[in-house]
């Protein structure tokens, strides 16, 4: 997971606004994550098609990019 503030070590993902097969321009908004400090947006990177969703909603992620 893409370090989305200075201070983030883990994130939770909250939620998939996006579902596979969906095209995203660099920018949207495809998923909502919680902190310890805060729930936050994350961008995609990339003018892409979302292809597969590797991690479930509720899911932990500690290795912080």
């Amino acid at each position: 997971m893409p370090a989305l503030s200075p201070t983030m070590e883990m994130g939770i993902l909250a939620n998939w606004l996006v579902k596979e097969g969906d095209p995203v321009t660099a920018g949207d908004v495809i998923a909502e994550i919680e902190t310890a400090k805060a729930a936050m947006e994350m961008e995609s990177p990339w003018d892409s098609i979302i292809a597969r969703l590797l991690v479930t909603e509720g899911e932990e992620d500690n290795s912080i990019l």
